[in-house]
C-alpha cells in the first residue's frame, strides 16, 4: 500500500492505525475503538484520514461499543455519563472545535 503524506502537517505518513487501546468520544461517551478497526492516522501529528464509508463504519462500531457500555449500567449512572459528555461537548463548542 502506498503511503500518503499528511494533508495537515505535510510531513507524516499514514500507517494502518489499528493500535489497541484507542479511545474516541462518540455522542456523550468515550468508547474504546476495537484494535481490528484501522483508522489511517498521521505518525507525526495524529491527524486521522477517513473516507465517508470509513467514517460511517466507525460510527457503527462506536455505537455498538456505546450500547454495550451502557447496557450494564444503572439508569442514574447512564444519566450522569450523558451529563458529563454534554458538558465536555459544550466546552469544545465554546473553544470552536
Amino acid at each position: 500500500m502506498k503511503k500518503l503524506r499528511c494533508a495537515q502537517c505535510g510531513k507524516g505518513n499514514n500507517p494502518s492505525g489499528g493500535e489497541p487501546g484507542r479511545r474516541e468520544w462518540y455522542k456523550t461517551m468515550e468508547v474504546e475503538v476495537p484494535a481490528d478497526f484501522a483508522i489511517p492516522t498521521c505518525d507525526r501529528c495524529g491527524e486521522e484520514w477517513l473516507s465517508v464509508r470509513q467514517s460511517q463504519a466507525r460510527d457503527g462500531v462506536l455505537e455498538t461499543g456505546t450500547r454495550r457500555s451502557l447496557s450494564g449500567l444503572p439508569p442514574t449512572t447512564r444519566q450522569a455519563s450523558w451529563a458529563a459528555g454534554e458538558q465536555k461537548n459544550q466546552r469544545l463548542r465554546a473553544r470552536g472545535r
